[in-house]
This record gives C-alpha cells, structure tokens and sequence, in this order.
C-alpha cells in the first residue's frame, strides 16, 4: 500500500511484532481487526466483515468485536487454534496529540486464558514447560487463574511417565525450548499428544535467566527456599516457563505465592490407562462427567472445592496418618448433620477466591467481583464460628487464617456499594461517607439545582430586579439574564457577556463558582471512584499471601463436607486401615453404577485379597456377568480410602496401596496406528515394570487380542510371575478357563466365579461371587440374550460342540505346562533347529513383557517360512 493513513501505519507497526497472533486493536468500544486478520477472524467467529478506508484510495478487510464482550470471542478463537494479541489505547484520547498511543497489554494463548466466564470453574487450566537436560528432564505447569505451581523431576529414559502425568494434567498448552525438536524421542512423544506447543528461543531455557525468573517471582532466595540449588532441569523448565507467563502477560505475577515439588512418593502411582479405565474424571465413551467417580462424589459448594475434590481423586495420599486426619473430618461431618446443613448454605454464598484474586491480579477485576469477594468474606466469621468446636483438629486448623483477612474485609465492607455496577467507569461504586472529597462531589450532582435557584432568589432581592433569571448554555455556561427595562438596576460586580434584542447577560463569581462544581461532576465522580477503585484493587493484590491461603482452607473444608454428605447420603462405612498387606471389603459396591440402577438392585460382593494365600484371585464367568464392574469396584474402594472418604461398602479393612493398575476393556488407539492388543500388552509391560507387594493389579481379559493359544500362554505366564516375581495383590478376570488349574499349582492363587443361575436354555446373572471355577463361559446364551438371530445361536451350539470334541487344551493343560508351573511343555526338535537355538540362548528371567511378545512374533513367523 502506497501511503497509508497514520492510524493504519500504527497498526501496521504494531501488527508487525505479532505476526502469529491476530490483533485485537482498540478503536474506541470496538476491537478491530484488519487485512488478513479480519478475514480469519469474521470466519472462525461468524461475524460480519466489511472494510476501511485506509489511505491512497484503498481499502482494509475489516471486521470488529465490542470491548465489553470481548473474552467469548477471545475463547473462541483459542478454542479454534489461534492467538490473540490485544492491543489497548493507553492515553486519553481526548489529551491526545495526534493519533492515540496504542500497546499491545497482553497476549492470550491456550495456557493464559484468563477470563474465569470462558473456563470450567470445577476445573484447572494448566499450561506447562518441559527442559531436557543430560542428567533429567524438568516440568513445570501452573494454571495463572489461581497461582498454583507445580514443579517435578524425570529421568531421561522416563518418557512414558512425562506423557503419562502430560496426560494426567491435561494440560491447555506446552511450552518448549526450540531445541527439543532435536529430541527426536521426547519430542515425538509429546507432540503426538497434539497438545498446543509454543517454541521459544533457547535462552529462555538457560540457567542464569531461569535463577533470575525464580528470583523475580518468588523472591531473592527461592532456590534455597524451596530447595532447587541442585534440580537444574526443573529450574530451566520453571524459568522458561515463567518467562513466557510474563511476555504474555506483561504484569508483575503477584499471585504466584507457593511452589510445590511434588515427588512420586507423595501420592498413589495411577497411570493414564488406569485413571481412564477406572472413570475417575469423566467416562471413557462419551468423556462426560455424568457416570464417572467425580460425578458421585462431587458435593462441593464452591469452584474451589470442585478443582480440589478432582485432585483428590486424581492423586490419592499414602501417607496414613494425613489420610486418618480427613477421614476423622468426615466422620465428623457424617454425625453432624446439622452443622454440615448450615455450613453448606455458608458455602454456597462463597465464589472464587482464586479467579478472583487473578482478575485483581491481571487488572481485569470489575466492582461486582469486589462485591462478590467482600460477600465472600463475610461468610469466614459464621464458618468458623460452626466449627471451631468441632473438636477435630485437622478442622480446627483450617480455620486460623481467616482472621488475616479481617481487615481486607473491613475495607470492602466500609468502601464497596451492595448494588455496584459492572463497569469501572460509571460511578456507583462506592458508599457515601467513604471519601469526603466524593461526597462533596455527589452533593453538587445533586443539589446543583437548588443552589441555582438559591442564587436566584438572592439576586432578585438584592437588586429588587423581580423578573431575573438564571439560565445556561454552552458558549457561556451559566448566567444571570436581566430584560432591558431593568438594565439600571444591575450592581457593577455584574460582568456583561452577551447582548440580546430584548436583555443582557451577566456572570457573577459565585455563579460562575457553582458551574465549576456541577460542570464535570459526573466526570470528576467517575474519574474518582476509578482511582478509588484501583487503591482497592492494589489493596487485594497485597493480601495475596493470604487470600491464597483462605482459599485452599475454605476448598478442603468444602471438600471434606461433601464426603461427609455422600457418605451420610449412600450408607458408606468408615474403612479401617492395617499394616498387615490385607484388602478386605465386606458387601462391597460400586459407586457409580449402584447410583445409575434401581434402587436397591445392585449386588453387593466381598473381596479379600493379601499376600498370603489369597494374592491372586482369577475369577471366571460369563461376559455381561459383572466381572469387570466388579474388579473396577474394589479400585474406587481403595481410592475413596485413600483419599480420607468412606466407601460404599458394609466393612472396609484396608492397607495403604502404593500403585492401582488396571487393564480393564481396550479399544483400537488408531490415533497411534496401534492395535487393542498392541495397547493392552503396553499397559502390561508398565503394570509388570513397576508394580511392587503394595500395588494392586487388576487385569481383565489378558491376551484376547490376540489367537488363543498365544493369549492363553501369555496370561498364564503374567501370573506365575505376579506371584513369583512381583507378590503385589491382584484379581485377574479371564475367559481362559485353564487358568483355573493354577490354583492347584501356583501358591496364593485362588478361583472365584460370577454365579449363573441355569434353567434349561435359559440363563440369569446372578451377579454374586463366589469360591470355585466357572465351567463355561456362557457366551452363546449371551449372545442370544443380546438379540443374536435363533439360526447363528442354533448354529454356534453346533460349532461348539464340533469344537469341544477335538479341543487340546480340555485334554490337560495342566499337565502341559506342569512341574510348578514354570516351564513350557517339550517338545521332539531337530538337532540343529534354528529355532531352539535361538530359544535356547535367550535370558528369559530377564526380557521384559514387550521384547518376550516381540520375540515370540518372530519365532511364529520364522515357524511359519520354515513350513512353506
């Protein structure tokens, strides 16, 4: 473009730095976007795009969003894979000489949304850092709405666990130095993840301006204070990460009080696979929070509460005396009904603490937020007054912060209106009698009128003129206006300013006086309160420390209530805990199905698992019988414990578990180009690297994926080695009823069955489990149970029996894989059989489950060319 005129050559400039964002550019209460801009942005946001004159005779693309309603827009354009840059007027227009100056004041991405209307309020929205270093590989993540960091350390060979806990997190979006692209692992396995990435120059990720970033943010001595002098990849992956958070974001981050190292020996270990099988957050299907673990035990009142009640579940404790501390807190509350009753009404009337201190924070926060923290406020002093005679001590000590916020309360309390408006620049905002100077000015918007007509009547009696007016306009303001015939009568001090046909007007000092005070009032009012306002908003920022921590007691008090409630509500029991490797769970239930069927139709089941004679429990039974609901029960009975909850259960009597493992149901990764057998052996090969005699395991249908012989020898192998290698408690559901024969070969290992009631073709799931082994597996009265055609059903029961006849492994698999059960059955092989060579030369105590899968496919292979 030729020449341009000077609004679009700012635009131009400024357009120039963010080339990968669009531009949000303030044009009075418009946001607008040009040229390219324009036509991405009318198309993802479906709004009109027209044009602008923009020098030379040409045109700009033009479209624009009202500033008010920007954010929705902002989240849709994120949402869609886009970056906004929002570019603000940072003069008064009206002071200024020539055209407005312009900055670009923040930049949003996926991670750095900030708006809490546009984000699920139960929910965080994280964004992360990744360096890799020779030694270990940092991550870093925070959610900037609420201040939270979180910092941890990987070894180099750990991928699987980083895109296991990138998983976990869910994390908005990644930010990674541009070298990692040379990782070819590690970034191959992030990438997949297709998460929102944001590269940035390497020195970002250096050690000196990471140390100066911690000391920006957390003070002069973090490294020692939170003791990172020697954990330099999470140093370099804190420091990248909070160096982004500043550029776009521009602000000093005044929220981010705490940073947490969190250790894999804090928690219960729960891999993705099993986080997903087990439904904790949301359901595997349709990823929806109706039907998961979360949907049921979700009572909490605030927003707070929500996120911490999913980071309870997600991260269940270890510790026992931090897990007998909550759970006394919910007994608590299980008695006392009344209380718990009150408290919730408290609760309900408390909003976001945290979302509101980032609004504060980011400059964003309106006067009903303020409004909203001070109600927020004023519902500490009844909370503690209903539980500091509680008696229990974990409560007790949720409660001594609230008195840091006394005086931020009083302030609100004294300065904000009960009504206030939304926008920060119309006035109303604050009470009268908070600021003198803003009364006196209220009293003029006000009484302006009455003082004019006070004037008035002075005059006309002083210069005994009976028909003197007052009247105004915009060239002289107010003035006193005397008809010709009275012209003598007006005193010297009168000063002339206007000569009508028929009259003079006249100012006099005290008029001219009281224009000065009601000309500009409601400007002067509104300019202020807006000062008045950003006093206050400092004033919140620097309880930071504390409303932070008001928040996370208040959130772990609302947690607790609703635990109490869930448990008071669905008969839950309060779970013992021993130190003796033992699970026992009497008339034990599923917490989310017994909610979804009719009432009382759930079938309650034992389960006794240690590490003695019942470490290994192999049940078999029909599909559709139970098994996996089941198996999936007793891991959200041993979670709910560990989190500090009741669970649905008669009697609980539990050991702390380190790990849950699941391989319960799979489905095609085709994202991946990976097979459900392919998956399931991968959950296995992580389940068989690093369960320990404290994991639970609970493995479903091992080895269906792939012929039946290879699943059957596979599962057999997986559990002589649980047993001999392992010891870790575990329930193994199968369909392999050879299985059944370890019992008699293998110690620890017992059967257990899901009983069927028979009646001649006919059959019904009886849903109870019981000591013994299944006989069959039921699967062609399940198929015509499911509305299968009479002819395949009569047909099948034909195969079958065909089948049973010639059937191998009903001739005794037992006496196949005899002699402890820990060697395969021989067979007559030629002398110089390649094959036995290559098996004989193989190290079987120490291959792993993939490389023994991956070995076997290459002698299946190998078998099949030898015999073509």
């Amino acid at each position: 473009m030729s020449k341009m005129t000077p609004m679009m050559q700012q635009y131009h400039d400024i357009k120039r730095q963010y080339g990968d964002y669009i531009l949000f550019f303030r044009l009075g209460d418009f946001y607008e976007m040009f040229f390219d801009d324009a036509i991405t942005a009318s198309k993802a946001l479906d709004i009109t795009l027209t044009k602008r004159q923009a020098g030379g005779g040409e045109y700009a693309p033009l479209c624009g969003v009202p500033y008010h309603s920007a954010d929705g827009y902002l989240a849709t354009l994120v949402e869609k894979g886009y970056k906004v840059a929002i570019c603000e007027q940072v003069e008064d227009p009206a002071l200024a000489k020539g055209i407005v100056k312009r900055e670009v004041v923040r930049l949003v991405t996926p991670g750095t949304i900030t708006d809490p209307a546009t984000l699920c309020e139960n929910s965080n929205n994280f964004i992360a850092s990744v360096a890799d270093l020779e030694t270990e590989i940092g991550l870093a993540y925070t959610d900037i709405t609420t201040g939270e960091m979180t910092v941890k350390a990987f070894t180099c060979d750990a991928i699987s666990v980083i895109v296991d806990e990138i998983r976990r997190n869910q994390f908005a979006e990644i930010v990674l130095p541009d070298t990692l692209r040379q990782q070819d692992a590690l970034f191959a396995a992030i990438e997949n993840l297709s998460i929102p990435l944001s590269f940035r120059d390497k020195r970002y990720f250096s050690s000196n301006h990471a140390r100066a970033m911690l000391r920006r943010t957390y003070g002069e001595y973090a490294l020692t204070t939170y003791d990172l002098e020697d954990k330099p990849a999470i140093v370099v992956a804190l420091g990248g990460l909070l160096s982004y958070i500043f550029e776009t974001q521009k602000i000093e981050l005044d929220h981010f009080q705490e940073l947490k190292y969190e250790s894999d020996h804090a928690y219960m270990t729960m891999d993705y696979f099993t986080r997903a099988n087990l439904e904790l957050i949301e359901t595997m299907r349709k990823k929806e929070n109706k039907g998961a673990l979360l949907w049921v035990v979700d009572r909490t009142k605030t927003a707070m509460g929500g996120r911490m009640m999913r980071r309870w579940l997600e991260q269940p404790l270890i510790d026992k005396s931090a897990i007998l501390a909550r759970q006394a807190a919910v007994a608590y509350f299980v008695r006392e009904r009344i209380v718990r009753s009150e408290l919730t009404a408290l609760l309900n009337a408390i909003y976001d603490f945290e979302r509101l201190l980032s609004k504060a924070v980011f400059g964003s926060l309106n006067p009903r937020d303020v409004y909203a923290l001070k109600q927020s406020l004023a519902a500490l002093p009844s909370i503690e007054q209903l539980l500091k005679y509680s008696e229990d001590d974990f409560l007790i000590q949720k409660l001594v912060r609230f008195h840091a916020l006394d005086a931020l309360f009083q302030k609100l309390d004294d300065a904000i209106e009960d009504d206030p408006p939304f926008s920060v620049r119309e006035g109303g905002i604050f009470k009268d009698g908070y600021r003198a100077e803003l009364d006196e000015l209220r009293a003029v918007k006000v009484n302006g009128v009455d003082w004019l007509l006070k004037i008035e009547s002075e005059q006309r009696e002083k210069t005994d003129i009976k028909n003197l007016k007052i009247g105004y306009n915009k060239v002289f303001g107010y003035y006193i206006e005397v008809s010709k015939g009275n012209v003598s009568k007006v005193p010297e001090h009168f000063q002339r300013k206007q000569t009508l046909a028929n009259a003079e007007r006249y100012i006099i000092p005290e008029l001219k006086e009281i224009e000065d005070k009601i000309i500009g009032a409601d400007e002067r009012i509104n300019k202020l309160e807006y000062q008045l306002f950003q006093a206050i908003r400092q004033e919140i920022v620097a309880h930071s420390a504390a409303i932070k921590g008001v928040a996370q007691d208040v959130a772990t008090i609302d947690c607790l209530a609703a635990l109490g409630d869930v448990a008071q509500r669905y008969d839950y029991c309060q779970p013992q805990f021993n130190d003796n490797n033992i699970i026992e769970i009497e008339d034990g239930r599923h917490p989310v199905v017994e909610q979804i069927v009719s009432d009382g139709a759930f079938i309650a089941n034992d389960a006794l698992l240690n590490d003695g004679d019942n470490l290994i429990t192999i049940i078999t039974g029909p599909n559709m019988a139970g098994k996996s609901t089941y198996l999936r029960q007793i891991a959200l009975n041993v979670i709910l414990a560990q989190i500090g909850s009741f669970v649905p259960a008669a009697r609980a009597n539990l050991c702390i578990v380190d790990r849950v493992f699941t391989r319960v149901g799979a489905s095609d990764d085709l994202f991946r180009g990976q097979s459900t057998f392919m998956v399931e052996m991968q959950e296995l090969s992580t389940i068989l690297r690093y369960a320990t005699p404290h994991s639970l395991i609970l493995l479903d249908e091992i080895g269906r994926g792939t012929s039946t012989y290879d699943g059957l020898s596979i599962a057999w192998a997986v559990v002589e080695y649980i047993a001999n290698q392992l010891h870790s408690k575990t329930i193994f559901a199968t369909h392999y009823h050879e299985l059944t024969e370890l019992e008699s070969v293998v110690e620890g290992v017992i059967n257990c069955l899901i009983d069927v009631a028979e009646e001649g073709d006919q059959i019904t799931f009886l849903r109870k489990i019981k000591r013994g082994r299944a006989g069959r597996s039921f699967g062609i009265e399940v198929a015509k149970l499911a509305g299968v055609p009479s002819a395949v059903v009569t047909r099948a029961k034909q195969i079958l029996k065909s089948l049973e006849a010639s059937d191998i492994a009903r001739k005794g698999v037992s006496t196949a894989v005899h002699s402890g059960a820990t060697t395969a059955p021989k067979r007559e092989s030629a002398p110089d059989n390649p094959l036995l060579a290559q098996l004989q030369a193989l190290d079987g105590d120490n291959l792993t489950p993939i490389e023994a899968l991956n070995i076997l496919h290459d002698l299946i292979r190998k078998a099949k060319q030898s015999n073509d």
